[in-house]
């Protein structure tokens, strides 16, 4: 018999739950100080001067895109394997997604693809970790370096 594996598991003490009752009662619920804590707080963690939160990992990838100020009709590298805001963060920028294939033993996207398909028009690449298994961020980032996208 085969054992159910969880997709994530979380930890969520009385304290964090008490974090969520406090917000839940006051009059701020989706802006505020605490938003502004967390903020804060991240970009410390992360060690830049701003960070901004989102509702979702799809309006961050939008928000992503959108920060690189792109012209319509350019080019982003991706892959098709991942979910379907990857792709459809380019098309809301009015940009192209170009796929990339993957690789037959992690499904991320294959650096030697990624150089197969950079055009004049690419400026960019987008990758994304597959089940657990890290892309080759080295390899991917010395392609971008090399033909200057981000």
């Amino acid at each position: 018999m085969s054992q159910f594996i969880p997709y994530g598991k979380q930890f969520i003490d009385e304290k964090d739950i008490e974090a969520v009752e406090t917000v839940l009662k006051s009059d701020w619920l989706t802006t505020g100080p605490k938003v502004d804590e967390f903020e804060n707080t991240i970009s410390k963690y992360v060690g830049c001067k701003y960070a901004t939160v989102v509702n979702s990992g799809t309006s961050a990838l939008d928000l992503a895109v959108h920060a690189l100020k792109l012209k319509n009709g350019l080019e982003i590298i991706t892959t098709p394997f991942t979910f379907a805001a990857t792709s459809n963060s380019i098309i809301y920028n009015n940009l192209i997604p170009v796929f990339a294939d993957i690789k037959e033993d992690t499904r991320n996207i294959d650096p030697e693809d990624i150089k197969r398909k950079i055009t004049d028009k690419t400026v960019a690449i987008i990758y994304m970790d597959y089940a657990g298994h890290p892309c080759d961020i080295k390899e991917i980032k010395e392609i971008a370096d090399e033909n200057d996208l981000f």
